[in-house]
Order: structure tokens, then sequence, then C-alpha cells
């Protein structure tokens, strides 16, 4: 008989006790400046048709001292990152990273599920994944989890009494959240992106569907007994959430919510990464290494209460307070708004100008409209002296509708940094989601002491997005370029962001090395998708992005 039972995360995991002895042996194991590598295989739970067998790899810094540990639980289209296990062995920790996926092609050594519950590799896992065709427990989001809890018995055995943190990532954030609201023996955690409420995927919290969005049983089931955000507040230690506000997998506006959720008495952060999108930025990194350094370590700085965000209306002025802790100094505010739209991954996070401190934990900043108004969204990213950074959340307020001020310009140096964030790609990450270098955006000097902005790692903004920006099928944009050697300058329009049509437009210029300011004029006919494509005439442009095969920087980038 088939098992339709709503399961929640109080009944979920009640009879699931991980206490079979793990068998576990060794499959390799590698030395290199000071870090061993153990590549390990032991037991899960008994399926009925034979135990769940876990494959993982376990980093320690060979320094002769005791450590604490880290659990990471990747992506699950990721591979097991050996940049992440040294990048935190040499923080001082014994680093365990394990599959979850599964069967994959290539993947020679991986976690192995009966066949009874083939459905638990990623691979097969379709049905299973976003919504619940029977129960909770006939998910790869049980087993996943149940796979997690013999992870910790693996850490506990080599360990001891010693505590153990759990760094989840994407989809690894979501089996993290039903970690710790069933296992006690976890100290704290991190979750990068993964916040839950996949059954709203495409659902805006701003942009509601027109008429009553009824859910489907197999959706009631999933919200209730998988989706990650029913577990928050269920989580039993210190818990922080980092995410991007560009994400298009997922969601920034509905990130914080999960943390909300989290029981008051339990410590809870959260930090944004801004203009981010499927990775996020130092400060994020940062953050989570002083956070493992408190909670696991003992270290003492003390973690930042949320600030708070006031939104006032004048007219067409908007002003914005933030609310900090004077005790922890802050030594920086950034304040972000968006004017209008409602799909996070596309909004251009516009940095406002003359950010006031008023008194000793106020800071407040002015902004006109020039989008047309209706909604504005905004948010603060709050940097203090002890090293933590905090976010306020994306907030909202509604806005008298202006007029557009149309606008031809994407970039000029007069604007500094303007609305540029750097074009990551995952060569430059750990794990997929960590960029953990300091932003390679910089201005410099060019020909005649002009000044440029230039980034080792791309230039990519969302400006092109805004309504005050026309692109037309017969625009040209006009852009001066500086370079001291040949090269090929790759353009990217990046259209319908976050759609099942989204598409990406290349356009490729030779530009000759010259020690002067060169114009560059790309036409919009002249995009074109990897199979030759042509740029649509009803695709929304989200992003540009220019990258180059040697050193670059650019001014005056005009849309006309």
């Amino acid at each position: 008989m088939k098992d339709y039972t709503i399961y929640t995360p109080v009944n979920l995991y009640e009879d699931f006790t991980p206490n079979l002895p793990l068998r576990d042996s060794i499959a390799k194991d590698d030395v290199s400046d000071g870090v061993s590598y153990t590549e390990v295989f032991f037991n899960g739970r008994d399926t009925g048709d034979g135990r769940v067998l876990i494959y993982g790899v376990l980093a320690r810094h060979l320094d002769g001292k005791p450590h604490n540990a880290i659990l990471v639980i990747p992506d699950c289209e990721g591979e097991l990152d050996v940049e992440l296990l040294t990048f935190y062995a040499r923080l001082g920790y014994d680093v365990l990273m394990f599959d979850y996926a599964g069967e994959r092609e290539g993947m020679e050594n991986r976690t192995s599920y009966p066949s009874a519950i083939k459905y638990a590799n990623y691979a097969y896992s379709e049905g299973r994944f976003d919504t619940v065709t029977e129960s909770a427990k006939e998910t790869c989001w049980y087993e996943w989890c149940c796979v997690a809890r013999y992870a910790v018995n693996f850490l506990v055995s080599r360990l001891g009494s010693r505590k153990i943190g759990v760094l989840g990532i994407k989809t690894g954030a979501e089996i993290m959240w039903h970690l710790v609201s069933c296992d006690d023996r976890v100290t704290c955690a991190v979750a990068l992106f993964g916040a839950g409420w996949r059954a709203y995927k495409n659902i805006r919290k701003y942009a509601p569907p027109a008429g009553e969005v009824k859910l489907s049983d197999e959706r009631i089931r999933y919200i209730a007994g998988v989706d990650a955000h029913s577990f928050a507040p269920y989580c039993r230690c210190p818990v922080a959430l980092f995410t991007s506000t560009n994400s298009a997998e997922y969601d920034a506006d509905r990130a914080h919510d999960t943390i909300r959720r989290v029981n008051s008495e339990v410590d809870a952060f959260f930090c944004l990464s801004p203009r981010m999108g499927e990775a996020v930025d130092l400060n994020c990194v940062r953050n989570i290494e002083l956070f493992f350094g408190i909670y696991l370590n003992g270290q003492r700085v003390q973690m930042a209460s949320e600030p708070q965000i006031k939104i006032s209306v004048s007219g067409e002025t908007i002003g914005i307070e933030i609310d900090t802790n004077a005790a922890l100094k802050p030594r920086n505010v950034d304040i972000y708004v968006c004017e209008g739209e409602t799909d996070p991954s596309r909004r251009n996070w516009i940095k406002l100008e003359g950010v006031v401190k008023t008194g000793d934990s106020v800071f407040t900043a002015d902004y006109s409209l020039i989008n047309g108004g209706g909604m504005l969204f905004a948010f603060a990213v709050v940097d203090y002296r002890n090293g933590i950074t905090v976010s306020t959340p994306i907030t909202s307020k509604k806005c008298p509708e202006t007029a557009v001020i149309k606008t031809n310009l994407i970039y000029s140096n007069t604007q500094g940094m303007g609305d540029f964030t750097y074009g990551v790609t995952d060569k430059n990450l750990l794990a997929g989601a960590m960029y953990c270098r300091r932003s390679p955006i910089e201005l410099v000097k060019g020909p005649m002491g002009i000044t440029g902005i230039s980034s080792s790692r791309g230039l990519l903004t969302y400006k092109v997005s805004e309504k005050c920006v026309d692109i037309r099928p017969d625009s040209i944009f006009k852009l001066d370029l500086y370079c001291d050697e040949e090269i090929t300058l790759l353009v990217r329009l990046r259209a319908d962001i976050g759609t099942p049509f989204e598409t990406v437009y290349n356009n490729y210029t030779s530009v000759p090395s010259g020690q002067v300011w060169q114009n560059v004029v790309l036409s919009i006919k002249d995009f074109k998708t990897a199979d030759g494509m042509p740029l649509s005439e009803d695709s929304r442009i989200g992003s540009i992005n220019f990258s180059a095969d040697g050193f670059f920087a650019i001014n005056n980038v005009l849309l006309i």
C-alpha cells in the first residue's frame, strides 16, 4: 500500500536513527603540502534492499593539533572540490565532503544506492525532486539527509567529542536545513543560497500571479515535508545564510523569509552579495570563516545583529534610513535600490552615493525616481570594524508612478565603478559558489590620462535591464576601449534571464593594440547565439558582459 502521509519536520525523521556500524574503508590516501586527502567509503542506512554505500573525501592539516570539523554538503550538480577542502583544512579544520548525487557519467568513485531507492541518484530523481508523488519519505531529499546523518557519524567516529559545523552549498544547503532540524550533534551551520521555497519557483514574491494559486496534494506534501524553509523553525544551532541578489536559480526576495522563521532564541545571521549571480563575494566568504571561528573555535568576535531599514516617500524623492549596531562601530554602509523590477535576477542594483551618518548608528541617503516608480526595492550591507558584514533583507515600498527618464549612457568614468560587477566564471570559484578573491574591478589610467574601468574577470552590468534604457533591433553600442596588445573582445547579452527561454548572445570583435582610446561599435544585429541565431525582437535583455583574452579598459559606453 502506498504511503500518502503528509509528513512534517516534526515526524519525518522521528523513526530514523543512524545507529548501524559504518564499516568504513580507505580507497586512497595522499599528502600534499602538509594536507592529507583520504578517500573513504562508509555505510549508510539499510533500505531493506541493502545498505547505502557513501563516498567522501576527508582533508586534514597535518600540524599535529586536534581540529574541529566542517562537513561540506556540495551542490548536487557539483563535484567534490579539492580546493575547497584545502581552503578549510588550512584554516585548521578536519573537512569531510561527501557525495550524495550518486550515479553520474564519468564518476568512478561515488555514493551507491540500492535499486529499491534508485530515485536517490540525482540523475533519476525527476518526479521526486520538486514534488512528492507519494510521501516525503520516498524522495531523494529524505535519502540525502539520511546520508548526511551517517556522514556526521563518520566525523564523530574520527573526532570523538569535538565540534562539527556544516556548510551546505546550493542544493546541499537545502539538505543542511533538514539536517540541523533533526541532529543535535551539529554545532553550527551555514547555508549558501539554498533557503527553500522551491515549491514557489517562478512565483514572484512581489508579483503574485493573477487569481488564486491552487496547490496540488503533491505540492502540499512537498511544502510540508521537503521544502527547506519548513525546517527552519526547528533549527537547533546557530545558523547563517549567505546568498546573492541576482541568482536566477535562488530567489533573493524569499531568502530572508527563511532566516526569519528560525526560532528567536537561536543565533541567526544573513548577508547578501550585491549584484552577484550564482556565487557569493569575498565578504561572504570571510563571514563564513568568522562564523565558524566563533562557534567552532571560540574566536572572540561578536556577530552583528541584523540592521534595520526604513523607506520613506516624499513625492518623487525616496529616503532610506539604516539603523546599525553602534557598539560594533560600523565602518561602511552601502545602500542599494532598484525600481519596478519584480524579478530579483534581473535587477540593476544602484548603489547610492552620499550616504550620511547621523548619530552613532544611523545612516541615511536619498534617491530620486528615474525608472517609472511604482515599487521601490532596497537593502543595505553594513561592514563593521571587527570584519563582520551583515545585510538587511530586501524590502519594498510603494511609490508614485513617475515618468521614465530615458538615457543612452550605460557607463562613464565620472560614475566611478558605475553599476558594474565582475563577470566570474566557474574556474574562479570554490565549489562553484564562492569567490575568494578581492574584487578585480579597478579604475585604470589609459592614454591621455583618461581613466577607464577594467577587470581581469570581465565586467558585468544589469543596467541594460532598466526601463530608462531602450534597446531596439537597430540599436548599437558605442564605447571607448584601450588595450596594450591585440585582443578579442567578447560582449555577451543575456536575454530572458530567469525564464526557461534564457539565451546568451555573443559578439566577438578583434581590437588591435595601440596607445590610444579606440572607438568600438557593436550592432545589436551582430549578436548571435552559439548556434548562430540572431537576437529575437521580443527578447528582453537583462545584462551585458565584457571580457577579453587580454588586458582591456572601457569608458563612455553608449546605447544609440
